[in-house]
């Protein structure tokens, strides 16, 4: 289960997404080493890229330092 939580959600205009079941998930934890963490990001968004090619979709939640 994937919860994506949006903090202006409430009753009356629900915005928060909750996903069951996904196919697969994709997490790259920085290891300080910017070699190592750019070639664990390119392997991420090919594998990313494989799946929308195969037809299916993507929920991406990135964290700020996803741009260094």
């Amino acid at each position: 289960m994937i919860l994506l939580d949006d903090a202006q959600s409430t009753a009356a205009k629900p915005s928060s997404r909750h996903y069951e079941s996904p196919l697969h998930y994709w997490r790259i934890l920085s290891t300080g080493d910017n070699s190592l963490d750019l070639s664990a990001t390119q392997t991420c968004l090919a594998q990313i890229a494989t799946a929308l090619d195969r037809g299916e979709f993507v929920v991406a939640a990135l964290s700020h330092p996803y741009g260094h």
